[in-house]
């Protein structure tokens, strides 16, 4: 028993002490998507201030989406390791469990052919980027359940 509490702990350290950091100046990571040349888990940077289109620069990539063919926006947040009844007990008891926001959008290019692109961030960064959003389409974003079900609802409105 004192055998598997131990290796409990260490993994449990080793997996806290573990982190994925990101390029300097990259403020989020793309999850994955339909874009041509863009790689799984590129890290990069996501510029919001053009009025008619957002743009993610990764490095020489650039994935340029304009807001007005965006049709979904999907926002979502679960826990980054599943532990178990054992592990979220004494990870809980540590520290707070460490949560993945992503935020996937879907819109259609000119032909026409609908594309998706997941984006991963911190949470602080997810809601600036559904205030600016909202602000900038037509479209409402969903707020995701982390719950068994996985259901999108609606966001409660203020």
């Amino acid at each position: 028993m004192k055998r598997l509490i131990a290796m409990s702990l260490l993994v449990v350290l080793v997996g806290a002490g573990v982190r994925v950091h990101a390029e300097d100046g990259a403020d989020m990571t793309y999850i994955s998507g339909t874009v041509a040349g863009m790689k799984e888990g590129t890290a990069g940077s996501l510029d919001m201030t053009a009025v008619k289109e957002l743009r993610f620069h990764a490095g020489a990539e650039e994935l340029s989406v304009p807001f007005e063919r965006m049709t979904r926006i999907e926002y979502r947040e679960e826990n980054r390791f599943r532990l178990g009844v054992v592990g979220t007990i004494v990870v809980g008891i540590v520290k707070a469990r460490e949560k993945v926001h992503t935020v996937t959008i879907t819109w259609t290019d000119d032909k026409g052919t609908p594309n998706v692109a997941t984006l991963g961030m911190t949470r602080e960064r997810a809601v600036n980027v559904l205030d600016v959003l909202k602000a900038r389409t037509h479209v409402v974003p969903t707020a995701c359940e982390a719950k068994f079900n996985r259901s999108c609802v609606q966001p409660k409105k203020d």
